[in-house]
Order: structure tokens, then sequence, then C-alpha cells
């Protein structure tokens, strides 16, 4: 699969879709608050990265992906 979009902007958009604050988010990930914080403005990650935000707002990686777009 390749990204087309920007990935800090999918994750903002699925985290206000879930109503969910970057200390939840940071929670369910095990990082710190700061490093949740920075996630949210990357346009590019990991795919690990990528499918692991996708599972945790129950969505496809494509459907995390066109989030951003």
């Amino acid at each position: 699969m390749i990204c087309h979009s920007d990935l800090g902007k999918s994750l903002r958009v699925a985290q206000s879709r879930a109503g969910m604050s970057n200390v939840k988010l940071a929670d369910q990930l095990k990082i710190t608050k700061q490093e949740a914080s920075r996630i949210r403005y990357l346009k590019d990650m990991k795919f690990s990265k990528v499918k692991e935000l996708a599972a945790l707002f129950e969505l496809s990686v494509d459907e995390f992906d066109s989030l951003g777009r």
C-alpha cells in the first residue's frame, strides 16, 4: 500500500471523530503525551504504526489513510 495522504491529519481526524484526547491516545498506545502530540503532525509513519492506529480506531488501513486526503 502506498499512502498518498498526510498520516498525521488522518490521526487528527480519527481522533476527533472518536472524541479521543491526546492523553487517552497516549494511554492506548502506551507512549508519552508528548509523543502522542508529535505523531499527530507527522506526514509519514512506519506501516506498523499506521496499522496500529487504524486498529485503535476500528478502521481498515485504507480507511485510515483516506482520512488524511
